[in-house]
């Protein structure tokens, strides 16, 4: 049986999640006590949300080296495409 397929999305979920949890720490201490959609739309207005999308990122690398670490060669891949994902949010945001 092979795990890789289930690996990967395994890893890809993994690197979402932890994109989206830095992000929304990021969010509680920048933000206000107003909504989350009008912080957002106030983030986006004055060009800073790619930015932190960007920035959301950053502790997936040291998701990254952890599964080579422990020779998880398919799920360190799965987090290299959400890093990758990122990227291109990062650009159409």
């Amino acid at each position: 049986m092979r795990k890789e397929p289930r690996d990967f999305v395994f890893g890809l979920t993994t690197g979402l999640m932890v994109s989206l949890i830095t992000f929304l720490t990021i969010l509680h201490f920048y933000g206000t006590d107003a909504k989350m959609e009008v912080l957002i739309q106030g983030l986006k207005e004055q060009k800073v949300l790619g930015k932190l999308i960007a920035l959301s990122g950053v502790p997936n690398l040291l998701l990254f080296f952890g599964f080579l670490h422990y020779k998880k060669e398919f799920l360190a891949r799965g987090v290299i495409f959400c890093i990758l994902l990122l990227a291109i949010i990062t650009l159409f945001v």
